[in-house]
């Protein structure tokens, strides 16, 4: 587990686009485009042709020091080290849970924490969540519950103080990437899976009581949310996809009604409205509410996006992308990345 300092990186602002502005112009009276739409997509695409986006080497300053590094040890065997998937603040920051490629929920005190004591590193809770590993944990509003999202295809909630499971939450065909609580809410939550769809859930909704535990079904399914598109070749008979899992979800904050998702095959950022009903027919892919322009990396290639992060305030939304870059967004309003924030010894990588 890294403590890591809590100094904000200062993004570096886009470019002026005055000559793209002037192009799109040019190209309404040059191609007959009449429609401000169609003159807007033109200038996008000016935009990205264009190295818009500053990279800025200042991930440096937040690599924690050697005093804020500490190791994880397994409950059967203390000197074998367990691999941490995930971890997230409560929402005072009083508490850190942090879930392991063993199944477990390990929660800390975040203030009792004295690097030259081994006695602050114990878990103030512990317990086993999933048979499993457990790949994202998401602590509810009011930090009473928490989700964990497991590789055995499932979603639970767990009594913080109790450590006791709510119920199950069954509807992922593969491992669940990622789990984002809806803001405020004390029912709604939204997951992430390897099989590209995301799944909003309601625990007010769709429940039934199976040998004694609560089992949930979703009430909305986003599918290939992140696929590139049909395949013109038929595979099995069938219209193949070109597509790829949904490795990290966010609902925003000035919007709840909002979620965004990043994806295997790209660093686009996308933007779903949860009350909207999906596509339901076969291979559709869904369209989302919006989506953030695509900044071609710097090896020229899209390489995916590893894990989504929003800052305390709402308004700024942080991808971590496989190319070795952090893109910051405008989560207000979505368009070019405002800036890319790199170092020489950060390195990213995604199980996808």
């Amino acid at each position: 587990v890294k403590r890591a300092r809590t100094e904000v990186p200062e993004c570096t602002a886009v470019r002026p686009q005055k000559l793209c502005e002037a192009r799109s112009v040019l190209a309404v009276r040059r191609f007959g485009m009449s429609s401000a739409h169609t003159a807007q997509r033109y200038r996008q695409r000016q935009l990205l042709a264009m190295d818009s986006v500053f990279a800025t080497s200042r991930l440096a300053s937040l690599v924690s020091p050697a005093t804020g590094v500490f190791q994880l040890y397994a409950d059967a065997e203390p000197q074998r080290g367990v691999l941490p998937l995930a971890c997230k603040y409560s929402a005072m920051g009083e508490q850190l849970a942090l879930v392991d490629e063993s199944g477990f929920v390990s929660v800390f005190g975040t203030r009792t924490v004295d690097a030259q004591s081994d006695v602050s590193l114990e878990p103030i809770l512990r317990w086993k969540a999933h048979d499993n590993s457990a790949f994202d944990v998401e602590w509810r509003a009011d930090c009473a519950q928490m989700a964990t999202a497991s590789a055995d295809e499932t979603l639970r909630v767990w009594d913080v103080e109790h450590q006791q499971c709510m119920g199950s939450f069954v509807g992922h065909a593969q491992t669940v990437r990622s789990v984002s609580w809806r803001s405020a809410s004390m029912h709604c939550f939204s997951s992430a899976s390897r099989d590209g769809s995301i799944m909003i859930w309601d625990s007010r909704c769709n429940k039934e009581r199976v040998d004694g535990e609560y089992v949930y079904r979703p009430v909305n399914v986003i599918g290939h949310a992140h696929n590139l598109g049909s395949s013109k070749k038929p595979m099995r008979g069938k219209k193949g996809m070109l597509g790829g899992s949904v490795t990290a979800i966010c609902h925003l904050q000035h919007n709840t009604d909002l979620l965004a998702s990043v994806g295997s095959t790209s660093e686009i950022v996308k933007f779903w409205d949860v009350r909207m009903k999906a596509h339901v027919r076969p291979f559709a892919l869904p369209t989302p509410a919006m989506s953030t322009l695509l900044s071609t990396s710097s090896a020229g290639r899209s390489r995916g996006t590893a894990s989504l992060s929003l800052d305390p305030d709402g308004t700024r939304l942080y991808s971590a992308c496989n190319d070795n870059s952090v893109y910051v967004h405008n989560a207000m309003m979505p368009g070019l990345p405002i800036a890319r924030l790199t170092a020489p010894e950060f390195e990213c990588q995604s199980f996808n």
